[in-house]
């Protein structure tokens, strides 16, 4: 052979035994009577909690038939490969009973509407406004469904205006 062909041949050799030995740094004693020498290589993979959320535009709430209160409904839905927690409010909940909040008029108005707001998910107990249900269940193929209903006290006697309030959601793990 010629020197250039050993020369690669030496070279491949000493880089494949460098990388076996620093592998593990196992050492084999062949004069034992051992003819091979064996490792291991742990493999892992980490997944991140990671969740999808979609929502409804808008939760419209109206009066029906003469009706003195009126409601509407909305739902959401949420994905996610790991438990989750889930945590639903209004802007106007603040201190007001479990799932009491209101509806504000605009402007120079501020005449209030108080309101009733549940939500629940198929299969699941009610979720309080302002406390966090912990450990909802994971979905991966279909999305975990939540329903919101708004329901009114009476709005009778109430100025012209649009009323409203918002509802906030927050999945986090």
């Amino acid at each position: 052979m010629n020197i250039m062909m050993k020369t690669l041949l030496s070279a491949a050799a000493l880089t494949a035994f460098t990388g076996v030995a620093h592998a593990g740094n196992q050492e084999c004693d062949t004069s034992t009577g051992t003819s091979s020498c064996k490792d291991s290589i742990p493999i892992e993979l980490t997944v991140a909690k990671k969740c999808v959320l979609r929502a409804d535009d808008k939760i419209t709430v109206s009066a029906s038939g003469g009706s003195s209160t009126a409601s509407g409904t909305g739902s959401f839905w949420v994905g996610a490969n790991a438990d989750y927690n889930l945590l639903v409010n209004t802007t106007n909940h603040a201190g007001l009973g479990p799932n009491a909040s209101f509806l504000k008029g605009t402007g120079a108005n501020t005449t209030t509407i108080p309101t009733t707001v549940t939500t629940t998910r198929s299969g699941g107990p009610s979720i309080n406004l302002g406390e966090a249900k912990t450990g909802e269940p994971m979905a991966l193929s279909t999305m975990n469904q939540y329903d919101v209903k708004v329901l009114t006290g009476t709005i009778g006697n109430v100025k012209a205006d649009t009323y409203s309030d918002l509802y906030t959601i927050n999945v986090y793990f």
